[in-house]
This record gives structure tokens, C-alpha cells and sequence, in this order.
């Protein structure tokens, strides 16, 4: 009986032990203070000229659209700089969409790849900052509810124009 008590702390603490690994590993790669998404609802005019080629997603949820602004072109706000502009709707004509700005720290700005995923209402940006230890991957994506979510996050609800 003492033994198998024994068997079942050792087992508990090897488990204990595994979760807070992983919860300092988690901690260690989280990259939420590296990059946010910022609601708008205009654009100013000069951002139009920046802009590259967009990118964009859809499937019976919806759709996204990045658009990235050029390697040289780009807004800033302090440490903050901007990789683009994405956008999420149900795709209906006259839908209501919501959109923003995703800014990123200066300092990691060329760290951050982008691309949109496949037969999804999905855009998927990948951070590697090997100086933070930050290696995360986070979407801008329309679910199956309408909802626009950046990172987990809701940031708006896509409406059709009935609503």
C-alpha cells in the first residue's frame, strides 16, 4: 500500500513538474506585448500609397484581406510600427466589415512573415524573435459566429446588410 502511495506522489510531482515546464515555456513565448491589432474605421489618405500587393482568404464563413504596407513605406507610432491593414466580412454584398491596423515593434518589424490560409477566413502572422524568446503564430480570422478575432481576441462582428 505504501508503495503504490509512493508511486502515486512521484507520479504526481513528474506531472507537476511537466505542466510548469510548460507553463514557463508558454510564458516565455507569448508575444502579445510585440504585436497588437488596432480597430479603425478610416484610413488616412497617405496610408493608400503605402500599400502593397494584399492577400486574402475565404470560405462560407467569410473572408480576410491583408493588405501589407511596402518594406520602406510604412506607418509608425513611437516603437510601434505597422505591417498592414486586414480586414474581415461575411462576404455578403453590403456587409458591414471590420478592420484595423496590425502593428508590430519596430525592432521585430522584420521578423514578422504573413500568409493567408488556405479554404479559411484566415490570415496567419508568424513572429520569430530569438533576442525575446518570442516564436508565435497568430491569426486575423472571421469564425463560423460572424466574429472577427485577432490572436483569440475579438475585435468586431461581421454584419450582412439585413442586420
Amino acid at each position: 500500500m505504501r508503495a503504490s502511495i509512493k508511486v502515486l506522489n512521484l507520479l504526481l510531482f513528474i506531472m507537476l513538474a511537466a505542466m510548469a515546464s510548460n507553463i514557463c515555456a508558454a510564458e516565455k513565448n507569448e508575444c502579445s506585448n510585440v504585436i497588437k491589432f488596432e480597430p479603425i474605421a478610416t484610413l488616412p489618405v497617405n496610408y493608400l500609397g503605402w500599400l502593397a500587393t494584399p492577400i486574402s482568404s475565404s470560405d462560407a464563413d467569410g473572408g480576410v484581406v491583408f493588405w501589407p504596407f511596402d518594406e520602406e513605406s510604412y506607418p509608425t507610432k513611437g516603437e510601434w510600427a505597422s505591417i498592414g491593414i486586414a480586414l474581415g466580412n461575411t462576404g455578403d454584398i453590403g456587409a458591414q466589415s471590420i478592420g484595423g491596423i496590425i502593428w508590430v515593434k519596430k525592432n521585430v518589424k522584420s521578423r514578422v512573415d504573413y500568409k493567408a490560409i488556405d479554404k479559411s477566413a484566415r490570415v496567419m502572422f508568424t513572429i520569430r524573435d530569438g533576442q525575446d524568446g518570442c516564436n508565435q503564430a497568430i491569426v486575423f480570422e472571421v469564425d463560423n459566429n460572424r466574429n472577427v478575432n485577432f490572436g483569440g481576441l475579438l475585435v468586431g462582428k461581421a454584419k450582412s446588410i439585413v442586420e
